[in-house]
């Protein structure tokens, strides 16, 4: 009886396909609060700062997907927008390839997520950032 053999390398490559997106998702933190994110990544420290210009709370994070910043509104305190610059282009093109392939493509560099979620992404001069909002 033959049965097929699939390479590790195959298996792998499914593996990462399936979770990535969930991965993904779960860095998408829109409309949660500090302590939902401190609860969420017990291990970082997060350090509220405020921008000089219109006082915006913000705090910060890295991971292994690169640098994110949340940004706080100032009337309910949740998170209304992040900004991640991917670690490296490798993260980019797997961010890029995952969201063509689960949402809504709208241009090269804009994805929509259900009904309220847009990504956005802007690129010049080789340096890369995402925008969730």
């Amino acid at each position: 009886m033959y049965t097929r053999q699939y390479p590790k390398y195959k298996i792998l490559f499914f593996f990462i396909m399936f979770c990535l997106p969930l991965y993904v998702e779960a860095q998408i933190h829109l409309g949660e609060s500090l302590s939902y994110l401190k609860a969420h990544y017990p291990k970082e420290i997060f350090k509220v700062e405020y921008t000089t210009d219109t006082k915006k709370k913000y705090t910060t994070m890295s991971n292994n997907m690169g640098e994110f910043t949340y940004v706080f509104d100032n009337k309910t305190g949740l998170i209304h927008l992040i900004i991640q610059v991917p670690k490296d282009l490798r993260s980019l093109n797997k961010q890029v390839e995952t969201y063509n392939t689960n949402y809504e493509t709208i241009s090269e560099n804009l994805w929509k997520v259900g009904d309220t979620l847009e990504i956005k992404l802007f690129f010049s001069n080789n340096e890369f950032v995402f925008y969730y909002y």
